[in-house]
């Protein structure tokens, strides 16, 4: 795991638990108040009238049907309000354990969208409304390194460093088992408490106590601004180039521009482009990366509920119009499949592989008054040819298996070079 990038769709699979921990918060009689209030307001207020009421003079005010649906909506937050009060009455009275205020506030909150049951919309916290957004721009405040945590054991082990970061200057290596942070033992820590307290560290560095092997090394590691490598790049040989593109970030369009330059220097004339396992990003950004590949026309559609179109175009000044191959698998999602639509139905590369995830919602963030933010679906997207993806996925040209885990090569990347090498 990358230095506090959580993994949303995990997330939505605990959302019936939190929603059920979000009831359990009303503990406190400040919620009741709230809530009373807000019923007795909500139950005073004026209606809204309609063009049929309006014309009603001398009419006993709304029609049957809307004082039913009235009727029945003040009844249901009645009961919703007598629930929470038995709850909290019984968690007054009998509940042993502590209890935290701002916690439990927070997951009403998170438990309301959960209510939802849609694993991409989600409420984040002000702190996490914080890493998500460092997150999505591919910079943020930490040591560099990525790490794992073991099911069973719980040990926390350095997983890579990226090249030339802190945690590779001070010569942390992957396998390194983290024992303690600024003197304070990691035992019984999750591994997203670790990551928090590095990157919420007011700190300019950290110290951390490593075991490698059967011995205790103790190093001093800066944390600074860290850019996510999104895009890596080099030659297979007979002017075939490789680029993996593993997220769509904000830094991703200037490192693919990059990457696509050093390809070219050295003789590139053919392209692999490696989405496998790629989980998506921002659509901006994987437009501005097809602006690299495609000729003018269209890269996207998106349609709200309204069904209201907004459409994202290619300028036509591509940087590479070379043959194009693009690897896909069951975990390229989101902003991936944007990528493998437009080359798909453009007709400007072969995908090769095996069927994508099918994530064609985008979703739409919202900052709330208190630095939270809630981030609700909002569009379903189309590829060019108006294909809905959504629950499907894209189809590649060629379908190629993944390798068996048996010491094979990888054949689907073999595949894509044989394409390639025949073009």
């Amino acid at each position: 795991m990358e230095d506090g990038r959580d993994n949303r769709f995990l997330k939505g699979l605990i959302c019936g638990v939190l929603l059920t921990l979000g009831c359990m918060a009303m503990w406190a009689g400040i919620y009741r108040i709230r809530l009373n209030k807000r019923l007795q307001e909500w139950q005073t207020s004026p209606q809204p009238v309609t063009e049929a009421q309006a014309g009603q003079d001398g009419a006993d005010g709304a029609d049957q049907s809307e004082r039913e649906t009235t009727e029945e909506l003040a009844l249901d937050a009645v009961t919703v309000s007598e629930k929470i009060e038995e709850i909290q009455d019984i968690i007054n009275s009998k509940y042993r354990g502590d209890i935290d205020p701002a916690q439990v506030e927070e997951y009403i909150y998170v438990g309301l969208v959960a209510g939802l049951g849609d694993p991409y919309s989600e409420y984040f916290p002000k702190q996490e409304k914080q890493f998500f957004d460092e997150d999505n721009k591919g910079v943020y405040s930490g040591i560099g390194a990525t790490f794992e945590q073991d099911v069973e054991s719980g040990k926390i082990t350095v997983a890579s460093c990226f090249a030339g970061s802190a945690a590779d200057r001070a010569g942390l290596l992957a396998g390194d088992e983290i024992r303690a942070v600024n003197g304070q033992s990691v035992e019984g820590m999750s591994l997203d408490d670790l990551v928090e307290d590095v990157r919420t560290s007011l700190e300019e560095s950290v110290e951390i106590e490593l075991l490698r092997g059967s011995e205790t090394v103790n190093v001093t590691v800066e944390i600074e601004q860290v850019e996510i490598p999104t895009a890596e790049n080099r030659m297979l040989g007979d002017g075939i180039g490789y680029l993996q593109i593993t997220e769509f970030d904000d830094v991703t369009v200037e490192q693919v521009k990059e990457a696509l330059t050093d390809l070219q220097s050295q003789g590139m004339e053919k392209l692999v482009v490696d989405l496998r396992d790629n989980p998506g990003g921002i659509l901006q950004d994987v437009c501005a990366v097809l602006n690299y590949f495609l000729p003018e026309g269209l890269i996207v559609y998106m349609e709200n509920k309204h069904g209201e179109r907004t459409e994202y175009f290619a300028d036509g000044d591509p940087l590479f119009e070379g043959p194009l191959a693009v690897l896909v698998n069951g975990s390229s999602a989101s902003a991936a499949e944007v990528f493998a639509g437009a080359v798909k139905d453009r007709g400007i590369g072969t995908l090769v592989g095996t069927t994508t995830y099918g994530k064609g919602v985008a979703q739409t963030m919202y900052n709330l008054a208190d630095g939270s933010a809630l981030k609700l679906t909002t569009d379903k997207y189309f590829t060019p040819n108006g294909n809905d993806i959504n629950e499907k996925g894209i189809e590649p040209d060629v379908e190629v298996p993944a390798a068996d885990g048996n010491g094979e090569e990888d054949p689907q990347l073999q595949e894509a070079v044989r394409i390639l090498e025949e073009s």
